[in-house]
């Protein structure tokens, strides 16, 4: 299944009875999962028959909820939200087992949860007939269209170096997008365009200068400077998986500079090849192509590799994964 098959399901309102949604793109994750169940308790009020369980499921409730008669409606909505059933064989499997198999006609259930693992029993009940959206990270030329339609609506333009500029500095999270488009907005309330020096002063560049602070202590193998760095975006909430794929990015495209070097290139073309969004990126990445092994680069895209399975099967808990990996990177 697919993000277009859920806006197709929502379009139609013609549902699934079990979903899925997971992924690192937050924001929509989060805003499609409450417009499903808005969607689906029309008319059912949520009093009744919305019952959400999050991190630990309840047999009880859970066998109470789906067997009492509809109050006020006609749909029942349960949510399992991080609840660890997809990634362990604990107890009270048959129970589950038996739901996922046989929903009720009235019954839809929505999996909110990052952390599952497809060999797993109980997903593969869950995962039978069911709508599994990945809401995967959105790419650059997504945001800027994200970001053109939203200035749009509000009546405003921006130029093609203010955009670059104003997505150099919020990063590939649309929370952070939409949270600095407000803000924008806000500036320029009463004008029509928006200019470069707009972004320069309305937008925060924080959140992503200290990722970028991080994945330039790890590529030094600085250990000392990457953990602190690491203690202090996870102390301010940052999210481990997002930080996962920021140092991902920057492995690679390190990685992409030492073969592009290894076979010769101008220095020039292999700045136009890497085709990212500052010229300064591609430099900072060469530079560090030109220090590190290609053994060492290798070894590390492996060691981010494992890493992401970890966090998407559940193997390991993410703010855990990602201190380890820093451990790794830098030994």
């Amino acid at each position: 299944m697919s993000f277009d098959s859920l806006k197709k399901e929502m379009k139609d309102k013609s549902f699934s009875h079990k979903f899925h949604f997971f992924g690192e793109e937050a924001y929509l994750k989060n805003a499609y999962f409450n417009r499903l169940k808005e969607m689906l308790l029309e008319n059912s009020p949520a009093d009744f028959n919305l019952l959400t369980f999050e991190d630990e499921a309840s047999v009880q409730d859970a066998d109470v909820f789906v067997n009492t008669a509809l109050i006020m409606g006609d749909k029942k909505v349960l949510v399992l939200k991080n609840t660890g059933l997809f990634k362990s064989s604990g107890a009270n499997k048959d129970f589950w087992k038996g739901l996922f198999e046989n929903v009720p006609d009235y019954l839809y259930i929505i999996a909110y949860d990052d952390s599952f693992d497809r060999r797993n029993a109980l997903y593969k009940a869950f995962s039978a007939d069911c709508q599994i959206v990945d809401f995967e990270r959105r790419s650059r030329a997504d945001l800027k269209g994200y970001t053109v339609r939203e200035l749009s609506k509000n009546g405003k333009k921006i130029g093609t170096k203010a955009l670059e500029l104003f997505l150099d500095s919020v990063g590939n999270d649309l929370y952070n997008v939409t949270s600095e488009l407000d803000k924008l907005m806000s500036l320029c309330r009463g004008r029509d365009s928006v200019s470069e020096q707009d972004v320069l002063e309305g937008v925060t560049k924080e959140f992503l200068t200290r990722e970028y602070v991080l994945t330039d202590a790890l590529l030094e193998k600085n250990s000392a400077k990457a953990v602190e760095t690491l203690a202090g975006l996870l102390e301010n909430r940052s999210d481990p998986v997002q930080i996962l794929y920021i140092i991902s990015s920057a492995y690679i495209s390190t990685f992409k500079a030492k073969m592009m070097l290894d076979d010769k290139m101008q220095y020039a073309d292999i700045v136009s090849a890497m085709k990212l969004p500052a010229p300064f990126l591609s430099k900072k990445y060469i530079g560090f192509a030109q220090k590190l092994s290609i053994d060492y680069l290798k070894k590390s895209i492996r060691l981010l590799k494992n890493a992401d399975y970890d966090i998407k099967s559940g193997t390991q808990e993410p703010e855990t994964c990602i201190k380890l990996l820093v451990c790794s990177l830098t030994e």
